[in-house]
Parts: structure tokens; C-alpha cells; sequence
């Protein structure tokens, strides 16, 4: 019954519809999504993803006639160097598919008008689009999973998911035959998954699986941590109402198809899930492969939305107010498994929500803030983040409202109880967003020693002085960065009396020129 329900969300919606520094102002970021495995050597990358957007709108109406989105993909900053060959190989797979893209919008935008003007009150935008998921990325092997969708006016759209698997070192994209020691032990093995996991749909008369993994073309597949996934488009053994068929071939259940050497993984992990599509992993530690869906639906018209996340049939719902979710599996070292929804709230407000898989599925709590996201300007509106690869350290992004609105990070770890904790202080802010202020009166500092985290004495800023909104903790204390590189630190609290941020007493936007809050 739930493959039915995929499919049919599926087509309802067609219908509708790391390891390197970074110098940050000065500052230098720690090391962070390289996590060192005893197991052969074999350590996670960071990967970052992202997407670009263009459109055309009818002019009077500003309403969407077409409109593209293509992923990118690359490796963190200073990774392009130490796996080149990965590197072109991701930029080359961008160009194409950003060159794809974009022709399908200027091929297809006067036909779009011409719809569009003939009736567009029943007018859905023309559309093709492609989001990235990474299933796999450590020193051995990197894994994207594309998923693309396509319309073009009528009944519904075409939907369709790709795989590009890659040798990290080398950058050389891995076939079907690289990886797997027998293909008809391959091709026995998916039919067994189908008969298991998909045994409510009614298959064509005429497919032949073993034909099928035979011709490495007609197949799209992930090599992922757990095994291998295979993806089977709408009618390529079903029709298109009965959605996609993914079949996950586990290292545990089928110990002799995957070659060996592809077995070997880091002792932690993050895989990117893709919303309400069947994700195959065994979370009750019973060697055989649990089925779970990562879903939800959004608020809408000030109804409230649901997180919803399924294994082996037995759902778990919970109410949330949100305007957008992503979904990333995360197993742990010490064999826990969970999954991380990073929620859209309202002004661009992020919450990363814990859900644990051990017994059930139960929520472990929260923290503010989201994956690492950098808006990149131009005119293809590109928005790229940080994919969480490694648990053992990752980036979380939220806005700090101490001296201005500055959005800022901090480096997080997956806790004993699954909840991401920190033992940074200080937020990095983004380079893009600090501040310069003006003193406009005297202000007594603490010279501040951010490597040791001490004071070391006391140093008077000048009125007229220029003083760079260095960090904050976003509680207590706000550091400011002096002209010749000194970092001070002021104590800034919310005076609930006044209703104001003071610094001793008085009112900061009286001690700072060129403090700014967002409304």
C-alpha cells in the first residue's frame, strides 16, 4: 500500500506542477568533515550542493511561463586540489547539466507564452528541473544521486532519477561492471528486493532483469554505504502510475555482489534523503534492510504542516509549522542511526530536528540553525550548502542578533544522544555579512585572546575609532576587531526595563554607528 501512495504523490505532484582551511577576514576555519577511519583508511569528504534558478515571467501579470533549476556540485574549499580528478569530473557534470537546463528554457519559452496566453487561467508553468542528492562521498567513492523532472504541458510530466558514481582519487566514473563481481548474482538478488518491497504493483509481462543490469545504459544505480541501489524509471518494468522502483542490494543479505573492496566505509556517515522515496537500510540491527520513508507535508494558507517518517510500514507523525524541509540520514561510529530534518520557518529561520531510529522512531530534540548556505549573487540566482557527510563535524548556520543581524556558524558533532552540540563559543560569521562601526562615544574593552579564550587587560576604544563587528556568542558577549588587529570584547545584554541592548547601561546604537537589525 505505501508504493501505491508514493506513486501516486509522486504523479499528483508532476500533475501540479573536506578538507581544507578557509581564510574567513582573517579568520581561519578549523578542519572540518574529514573523519580518519581505521577501517583501510577509508575517511568521509565534505561535499558542498546547491542549485541554480532562472526564469521568465509575463511582465504585466509577473506570473511564471517556464522556468529551469540545475544542481551543482563541488567539493569543499581546498578539496578541487587534493582530488582534482573528482573535481573537473563534478564541474564538468555542473556545465552539462546547467547547458541542458538552459537550452530547454529558450527552446521552450515561446511555446510556453503562447500557452500560456491562450488560457491562463488552467495554465501550469513549463518546467524541467534537477536536484542533487549525495548518497555516498568518502576517499574511495563518490556517489551523486540526481533526481530530474520535466513538463511540458499536458496531462503530467516526465520524472526520472540518475546516478553518477565516481573513484574519488582518480575522478574516473565507475560502470555497473567496476563494482560488482556477478551481475546475474546482481540481477537474482533485485528480483528478490522487487518481489519483497514491491509485490503490490503490477509489473510488464516482458521485462527481464537480467537483460536489463546487462545493458549498463538502462539502468540508473548509487553506490552506497549499505550496497548498491538500483533505480527503475516509470515504465521501464511498471507504468508510469506505479511510480519509480528502487531496490537497495545490501552488503549483509548479499555479502557475494558487491566487490570487496567497495565495502570498505567510514565508521560514520550522512547519506541526503529525497523526500517520500524509499530509503533501505537496516536500523534494527537484524541484517536484513528496513524500508523508510522520510516525507511531510508543508504548511500551507495557515494550516499547519507534518513530519512524517515510515519504517517497515509503522509511521510516525508530528505536527510542525514549516515552509520547506531537507532530510539527511546520519549513522553514527557507535552504530546509532538517525535522521536530521533541517526545517524552513518563517524568515528564512532554520531548526535542525532530531529523530531516532534505535527503537521506532522518536524525537531526540533540536538546535537552532541549519547546513552552511552561501547566496551567490547573479543573475541565475545560485544558492549552494554543505552537505552533512560527517557526523563527528559539521557547520550550522543560524542568525545572531547581538550588535546587528549577522548570520554566523559554529562547528557541531553528533552528541551521544543524537542531537548535534557544539563546544564552540564563538559564531564565524560570514565574510559577507559583518559590519564596520563607527564609535560615536569612549567605550571601555577586554582584550581578548580568542585562540586561549582569555583577557589579558583592558584597552579604551576612541570615539571617531573604526571597529569591525568581529563574532558574538549571541548571549552575552559581542568581539570587535580594532584597526591594527586587535580583538576586543564587550559585554551586551538586553535590558528588559529600557528594551534596549546596552553596553553598560547604555544603549548600543548611542555607542555604534552603522548598527543594523533586520525587521
Amino acid at each position: 500500500m505505501i508504493k501505491r501512495i508514493f506513486a501516486l504523490m509522486i504523479s499528483a505532484f508532476m500533475i501540479l506542477t573536506i578538507t581544507a582551511c578557509k581564510k574567513v577576514d582573517n579568520k581561519v576555519e578549523p578542519e572540518i568533515g574529514t573523519q580518519h577511519d581505521a577501517n583501510d583508511g577509508i575517511k568521509t569528504i565534505q561535499i558542498i550542493t546547491g542549485e541554480g534558478y532562472k526564469e521568465e515571467y509575463d511582465e504585466d501579470s509577473y506570473d511564471t511561463i517556464i522556468k529551469v533549476a540545475y544542481p551543482v556540485v563541488m567539493l569543499y574549499y581546498g578539496d578541487e586540489n587534493n582530488y582534482s580528478g573528482l573535481s573537473k569530473a563534478l564541474e564538468d557534470n555542473n556545465k552539462s547539466e546547467k547547458e541542458y537546463l538552459l537550452n530547454f528554457l529558450n527552446e521552450n519559452k515561446d511555446y510556453a507564452t503562447e500557452c500560456y496566453l491562450e488560457g491562463n487561467e488552467y495554465f501550469s508553468p513549463f518546467e524541467s528541473s534537477v536536484t542533487s542528492y549525495v548518497r555516498r562521498a568518502d576517499t574511495q567513492v563518490t556517489s551523486i544521486l540526481y533526481f530530474g523532472y520535466e513538463y511540458t504541458g499536458g496531462v503530467h510530466g516526465n520524472y526520472y532519477y540518475y546516478g553518477k558514481n565516481y573513484d574519488t582519487k582518480s575522478g574516473k566514473e565507475l560502470v555497473l561492471s567496476d563494482v560488482i563481481n556477478d551481475k546475474d548474482k546482481l540481477a537474482k538478488a533485485v528480483s528478490e528486493q522487487l518481489d519483497k518491497h514491491w509485490s503490490d504493483i503490477e509489473f510488464n509481462e516482458s521485462f527481464d532483469i537480467a537483460e536489463i543490469i546487462n545493458d549498463e545504459t538502462a539502468i540508473s544505480w548509487t553506490l552506497d554505504y549499505n550496497g548498491i541501489t538500483i533505480y527503475f524509471m516509470p515504465y521501464s518494468i511498471a507504468s508510469y502510475a506505479s511510480g519509480v522502483q528502487i531496490v537497495t542490494i545490501s552488503n549483509e543479505e548479499y555479502p557475494d555482489v558487491l566487490k570487496a573492496e567497495y565495502k570498505n566505509t567510514p565508521s560514520s556517515y550522512g547519506i541526503e534523503l529525497s523526500s517520500d522515496t524509499p530509503f533501505y537500510y537496516d536500523v534494527t540491527g537484524d541484517g536484513v534492510i528496513d524500508e523508510i520513508f522520510a516525507g511531510g507535508y508543508e504548511s500551507n494558507e495557515g494550516d499547519s504542516g507534518c513530519i512524517d517518517i515510515t519504517v517497515n510500514g509503522e509511521s510516525f507523525e508530528e505536527e510542525e509549522w514549516f515552509y520547506g524541509y531537507d532530510a539527511t540520514f546520519v549513522h553514527t561510529a557507535d552504530g546509532k542511526n538517525y535522521i536530521y530534518y533541517e526545517i524552513l520557518r518563517e524568515n528564512d529561520y532554520r531548526e535542525t530536528v532530531c529523530y531516532d531510529l534505535s527503537y521506532g522512531v522518536k524525537k531526540a530534540g533540536s538546535v537552532d540553525g541549519g547546513l552552511r548556505r552561501i547566496y551567490h549573487e547573479g543573475g541565475d540566482f545560485l544558492t549552494t550548502q554543505d552537505a552533512l557527510t560527517n557526523p563527528e563535524g559539521f557547520y550550522l548556520k543560524q542568525t545572531t542578533q547581538k550588535l546587528s543581524t549577522v548570520s554566523g556558524y559554529k562547528e557541531y558533532r553528533t552528541g551521544d544522544d543524537g542531537i548535534p552540540v557544539t563546544d564552540d563559543t564563538y559564531f564565524i560569521f560570514d565574510e559577507e555579512s559583518t559590519f564596520t562601526f563607527t564609535l560615536l562615544q569612549d567605550l571601555e574593552a577586554e582584550v581578548y585572546d580568542e585562540k586561549k579564550n582569555t583577557v589579558n587587560g583592558n584597552k579604551t576604544l576612541k570615539a571617531g575609532d573604526e571597529v569591525l563587528y568581529y563574532s558574538t556568542d549571541n548571549e552575552r558577549f559581542a568581539l570587535l576587531k580594532c584597526s591594527d588587529g586587535t580583538i576586543c570584547r564587550v559585554e551586551a545584554v538586553y535590558d528588559s526595563d529600557l528594551g534596549y541592548i546596552a553596553i553598560d547601561g547604555v544603549n548600543i546604537e548611542e555607542i555604534f554607528d552603522g548598527i543594523i537589525f533586520a525587521g
